[in-house]
């Protein structure tokens, strides 16, 4: 986001953007007095907005967070070989691998390459074509994925054409195995214990991805994860299978669009051992107006679940603070295991500091569940919620409302909820409103 006090000023930056709206909020010295987009196309002037009489221009702010740069369209082919146990994927410049101990012979389709590739080249502008063995049903997924995301993010991403030979029909049915995906996360965590309640689910292994949290395969931290979703898998009576991928896969992708479809990529690599597959979710279906754009959520995964391969969602209806809560009740054991941070400490824990920590010890105090020793950290969440400014993103103002809602219905009356309820209306005051006004 840019701040911008004269028009001269906006029109320089609005050259060096060239194909970016540019979303302009006008401020009186006050209040908002309106908001508008302004798209300039790809060179077209900037129209000068005149503001009503008696209203003076106190600032301007660019919002510049979701639009795609410009870059140069290549071409590529997709190529795939499995090799040494591993599968072997290159588009173009770029190579990944996918491993797992669990698969020993090639795949029956290549289906997982084809999402990969389609995966990066809508991040990165990359039109491709292969002669791979693509199947209807996954065709079928990424049309839809698509769809979506030109609703979701139309100008964040790019959508490219590819080319394929032929498509096949999808094999038979063998079994009716299912894998739940796993990281250790409350959200996951959750998952698996509802998944534990419901004997007719189908989802009989919990598959971890490795490779895409930390730099290095040697990272220490790896063990950890590994640890940590291995004792969740057996807490909730999951046998766990873990699928490596290439660290250097997630640096080069929308990973915060696309980690879901590359979580569904990876688990089709498990055909025909495995015929579905299911996701937690980050958030309910009610704070999704408030997230989107953001690749967990139901109209993504909707898109990619296609009857040849069913890909659900798992604990929509519940917050975040009434997962924490059901764990404290019916699975305390389970809590001083819970992944709560992006990034652990080399000693395994949770860093404690960032965001991702403190809803998770904020949903604690609410449940009324002592502190585990499971944080490299614990900040004083009262001083921290009355420091904590708002963002000057929409998209993350947004986000942190949904958050600061949670804690302010699920926090007992006190100090602390006074604190969130202070953080939460200082996130309104910045807010833009969406929709019709």
């Amino acid at each position: 986001m840019f701040v911008h006090s004269s028009w001269k000023q906006l029109v320089r930056i609005r050259k060096k953007m060239r194909e970016n709206t540019i979303a302009v909020r006008y401020f009186t010295l006050t209040k908002i007095s309106f908001s508008r987009v302004v798209d300039f196309g790809p060179v077209g002037p900037f129209a000068r907005t005149k503001l009503k009489r008696g209203q003076r221009m106190h600032e301007l702010v660019v919002i510049n967070e979701r639009f795609r740069t410009n870059k140069r369209k290549s071409n590529a082919k997709l190529t795939a070989e499995f090799r040494d146990g591993a599968y072997n994927i290159s588009l173009g410049d770029h190579h990944w691998a996918i491993r797992s101990d669990w698969v020993s012979e090639p795949p029956e389709n290549d289906d997982v390459a084809f999402i990969g590739a389609v995966v990066l080249a809508m991040s990165n502008d990359i039109e491709f074509h292969t002669d791979l063995r693509v199947t209807e049903g996954c065709l079928r997924s990424i049309e839809r994925l698509r769809y979506a995301l030109r609703i979701l993010w139309p100008r964040k991403i790019y959508f490219p054409d590819f080319h394929i030979g032929t498509s096949i029909n999808n094999p038979g049915t063998v079994n009716r195995n299912g894998v739940l995906c796993v990281s250790g996360g409350l959200d996951s965590t959750f998952a698996a214990f509802l998944n534990s309640k419901n004997k007719n689910s189908g989802q009989n292994y919990g598959m971890v991805m490795i490779g895409a949290d930390y730099d290095h395969d040697d990272d220490p931290r790896n063990d950890v994860l590994r640890q940590r979703t291995q004792k969740l898998c057996d807490r909730f009576e999951l046998e766990m299978k873990a699928v490596e991928i290439s660290p250097s896969f997630p640096k080069i992708v929308h990973w915060r669009m696309f980690h879901p479809t590359v979580l569904w990529m990876l688990t089709k690599y498990l055909e025909p051992k495995i015929t579905k597959s299911a996701i937690a979710a980050d958030y309910s279906s009610l704070s999704e107006f408030g997230t989107v754009p953001w690749g967990n959520c139901s109209a993504i995964i909707n898109s990619l679940d296609d009857p040849t391969f069913p890909f659900s969602h798992v604990g929509l209806e519940h917050q975040r603070f009434e997962k924490m809560a059901a764990l404290v009740d019916e699975a305390p054991d389970i809590i001083p295991n819970i992944i709560a941070c992006g990034k652990l400490t080399r000693e395994g824990k949770n860093c404690g500091k960032c965001g991702k920590c403190i809803r998770t010890q904020l949903n604690l105090e609410a449940a009324g569940h002592p502190m585990p020793e499971i944080f490299d950290a614990q900040p004083d969440l009262i001083k921290w919620l009355r420091a904590r400014h708002p963002y000057r993103s929409q998209f993350k103002l947004r986000s942190s409302h949904v958050w600061a809602l949670e804690h302010e219905v699920s926090l007992p009356e006190g100090p602390l909820r006074d604190a969130a309820v202070v953080y939460r209306k200082n996130i309104e005051a910045s807010l833009i409103p969406r929709g019709r006004i």
